[in-house]
């Protein structure tokens, strides 16, 4: 690995010779057409409930997608080719006060608010929120937990949260974990659970699958957007003019 700061100009690894391009173009094809044998095919496989399928094509496999591999979401710097990773996001949900973010953890996409320090602080500066709440100045003012609110404020809270956020919320703590468990008869999803079973009678030899038991759990599916919002309508004209791969920098 090679080192610099940001006073110098990288240097380029004797591995890489030649820039390295990399180009992916998405396509979607309906199931009943016939596609060419250099497509290669993704199910998305996600379970939701059928009030969040339509949200859920439109917003991710018609626009977020789509867009990621078109650059409408996500600029990057011209430069990219030669080993600049910045970046800047150009469309914003619903609000600009949200951020889309992708949750490796439940696989999906979701709307994140973010405070005014991060949306006006320089991507390069690893910038913290004012109120750090880490507990390292003890004789300070401690930040309010939110387990320790009263039920009927979290239960007004969680009915304005999307699945996903549900998702994680019911795995902070038992008490929360309880309130959600109490909305996912009308928030959640229903799977039933197969197991494979010997069959009974004169067929006992084989083996057949039946339905032992329901899973009640709540989908990875965000908050619907609406409408998308322009952002960082000049980032990547101020990163050119600091960028350490622009030849006019160095």
């Amino acid at each position: 690995s090679v080192s610099w700061t940001d006073s110098e100009v990288p240097l380029l690894p004797h591995t890489l010779k030649e820039p390295t391009y990399l180009d992916v173009n998405i396509e979607t094809i309906h199931k009943m057409h016939v596609k060419p044998m250099s497509i290669r095919s993704f199910i998305c496989g996600k379970v939701f409930r059928r009030d969040e399928i339509v949200n859920h094509l439109i917003n991710v496999h018609q626009e977020i997608i789509p867009g990621l591999s078109s650059g409408w979401f996500l600029s990057r710097c011209p430069l990219a080719y030669s080993g600049c990773s910045f970046a800047s996001e150009n469309m914003a949900p619903n609000s600009d006060k949200f951020r889309l973010r992708f949750s490796r953890a439940d696989d999906n996409f979701c709307n994140r608010m973010v405070d005014e320090d991060e949306i006006t602080a320089n991507p390069k500066q690893n910038t913290k929120p004012k109120n750090s709440y880490a507990g390292k100045n003890k004789g300070k003012e401690s930040a309010p937990n939110l387990s320790f609110l009263p039920v009927e404020i979290l239960f007004y809270i969680s009915n304005w949260l999307d699945s996903i956020s549900l998702r994680n919320l019911s795995l902070t703590c038992r008490r929360l974990r309880e309130i959600c468990f109490s909305m996912v008869a009308c928030r959640g999803c229903v799977s039933p659970v197969w197991e494979r079973q010997r069959a009974k009678g004169q067929r006992r030899e084989k083996n057949i699958w039946e339905v032992v038991r329901h899973k009640r759990f709540f989908s990875s599916a965000m908050s619907p957007v609406d409408t998308w919002v322009s952002v960082n309508g000049a980032a990547i004209q101020k990163h050119l003019q600091e960028c350490n791969f622009n030849d006019r920098n160095i």
